[in-house]
C-alpha cells in the first residue's frame, strides 16, 4: 500500500509529536508499506502572505514562494527520522520507496515539472499532497491536521462517508480544490489528528477509527 501523508506544518509545536509521527513511520516503513510525506507550509506560508502583502507581489510569484517554504518544513520533519531522505522529482521518490526509505516530497520541482494547479491562495499543501498522490499512484492520501476529522451537525465525528456527501460537512479542514483532485483522481482521503499520529496504524489497515475516511 502506498500513502501520501500530508504533515500539518502546525505539528512543529509539538516536537514530541514529530518525533513520535516520524518513528511511527519509519516502523510502517519495516512492515512494508509504503509512505510518501508532504510537508506543509504552516509559519513559512504565512510569511509569504505577509511579504505578498507588503510589496505587492503577484498571486503567481506568491504561489511559488509558498511552495518553496514548504521545503523548510520538510527539511525539520527529515530531521527526525534515519530513514527520511529529501527528494525533489518523481524518480528521487521512487527511488527512496524502492530503497525503503522515507521520501520527504519537496514540492516546487515536481510541480514546475506537473504545472496544472491553479496560481492562488485557494490551494494550500492540502491540494498540493493530493495531487502527488495522484502523480505517484498512491492508494490513499491522508491529512494530518490538528482536528480529528470532518463533524456532522452535532460535532460528531463521521468516520466514513462518500465525497459527494460529506460536501455539506465540510467547512474550513481543507482547501476546496481538494474535492475536485479527489474526484477527478478517484483517491480516498482520510483525515486524522497529528498529535495522535498511532491512528495511521488504523488508517493503513483500513480498520474502525477516529479519523474521517472520504471514499470517492
Amino acid at each position: 500500500m502506498l500513502i501520501v501523508l500530508k504533515v500539518s506544518g502546525h505539528l512543529y509545536r509539538y516536537r514530541d509529536k514529530v518525533v513520535e509521527l516520524m518513528q511511527i513511520l519509519e516502523d510502517l516503513v519495516e512492515k512494508e508499506f509504503l509512505v510518501v510525506v508532504v510537508p506543509g507550509g504552516s509559519i513559512f506560508a504565512d510569511t509569504v502572505k505577509e511579504f505578498q502583502v507588503e510589496t505587492g507581489i503577484d498571486d503567481d510569484l506568491a504561489h511559488w514562494m509558498a511552495i518553496k517554504a514548504m521545503e523548510i518544513y520538510g527539511l525539520y520533519l527529515a530531521k527526525y527520522s534515519r530513514k527520511a531522505v529529501e527528494t525533489y522529482t518523481l524518480r528521487d521518490i521512487e527511488n527512496a520507496l524502492k530503497e525503503k526509505l522515507i521520501p520527504i516530497a519537496m514540492p516546487y520541482r515536481i510541480l514546475k515539472e506537473h504545472d496544472e494547479l491553479p496560481h492562488s491562495w485557494d490551494i494550500s499543501s492540502d491540494s498540493i499532497a493530493t495531487y502527488i498522490a495522484s502523480l505517484v499512484r498512491a492508494d490513499i492520501v491522508v491529512f494530518g491536521k490538528l482536528i480529528k476529522g470532518l463533524l456532522n451537525e452535532n460535532r460528531v465525528l463521521i468516520h466514513k462517508v462518500k465525497v459527494d456527501e460529506g460536501l455539506k460537512y465540510i467547512r474550513n479542514e481543507f482547501d476546496k480544490y481538494v474535492i475536485h483532485l479527489l474526484k477527478k483522481f478517484r483517491i480516498p482521503l482520510a483525515i486524522f489528528d497529528v498529535t495522535n499520529p498511532s491512528l495511521l496504524y488504523k488508517i493503513v489497515k483500513q480498520e474502525y477509527g477516529n479519523y474521517t475516511l472520504l471514499l470517492p
